[in-house]
């Protein structure tokens, strides 16, 4: 895959972070009729790129041989679907927030090294768009 499908690709992904605001805007009626399905929609969809995300960090663990490594991807995944249980809206926003931070900073500095400088600037654009949502 080159250099363009990725970028196309990480961008076509964050689409599923602005639907509640694409909805709110074209079709309000269809948006507060599933005001709470579509949040909860939301969080799952996040912590879909979260446990994708870590599971990229993993296998470059594996691959790298940095066995001393090797819970840390896995913690963001069990956090954002132990997540799902909580009740708080709020508090479950912050802790995606928290865990797309944590993926970047993955990203930055343990692999920082393996990864070209476009992929580290796509990824933290990524990120910050993903998290304005």
């Amino acid at each position: 895959m080159d250099q363009k499908q990725i970028i196309l690709l990480g961008s076509l992904g964050l689409a599923p972070f602005y639907l509640n605001i694409f909805l709110l805007i074209f079709f309000p009626t269809l948006y507060y009729s599933y005001f709470d399905s579509l949040r909860h929609l939301s969080e799952i969809y996040a912590a879909l790129i979260v446990s994708f995300l870590s599971g990229m960090h993993w296998e470059r663990i594996i691959s790298q041989k940095k066995y001393h490594l090797y819970i840390l991807p896995m913690i963001p995944v069990i956090i954002a679907w132990t997540n799902q249980f909580f009740s708080s809206q709020l508090l479950n926003e912050i802790i995606i927030i928290i865990l797309l931070l944590w993926c970047l900073i993955m990203d930055l500095i343990l692999f920082q090294k393996k990864s070209d400088l476009w992929y580290r600037k796509l990824r933290i654009y990524l990120t910050l768009i993903a998290i304005l949502s």
